[in-house]
């Protein structure tokens, strides 16, 4: 009994203390479902260079068919809201009318397959 106490008093303070945010919730991923996998990352040269290097940023785009790949690091205004973001603070906006910062994901990089999933 007292090996077990041992164990579960960390687990359950540590719970209640990542539990704790004053009543304030601060998402910093989105809330909408996301699943995407792409095998062999090599064969797209401008998303292997964002997954390899830092401060590189790759736009993904997809017609239903296949994926386009477009380099995003010299100009990451959007198209649609003419906001430019700050991709190197989180996706913050950099310049233009204000709003909602970007969504984040969640990502990983593992050999030569790119995941990003949201996690719900």
């Amino acid at each position: 009994m007292k090996r077990i106490c041992i164990y579960i008093l960390p687990i359950i303070s540590g719970l209640l203390l990542a539990a704790c945010n004053n009543g304030e919730v601060n998402n910093k991923y989105c809330n909408l479902r996301a699943r995407l996998t792409i095998d062999n990352v090599l064969q797209a040269p401008v998303l292997f260079t964002a997954c390899e290097s830092m401060g590189e940023y790759c736009t993904i785009k997809s017609d239903g068919q296949r994926f386009t790949f477009t380099n995003a690091s010299n100009n990451a205004k959007c198209n649609s809201c003419g906001r430019n973001y700050n991709l190197n603070e989180c996706g913050t906006i950099a310049d233009g009318p204000g709003g909602r910062n970007l969504y984040r994901y969640r990502v990983s990089y593992i050999g030569n397959t790119l995941v990003i999933n949201n996690g719900i």
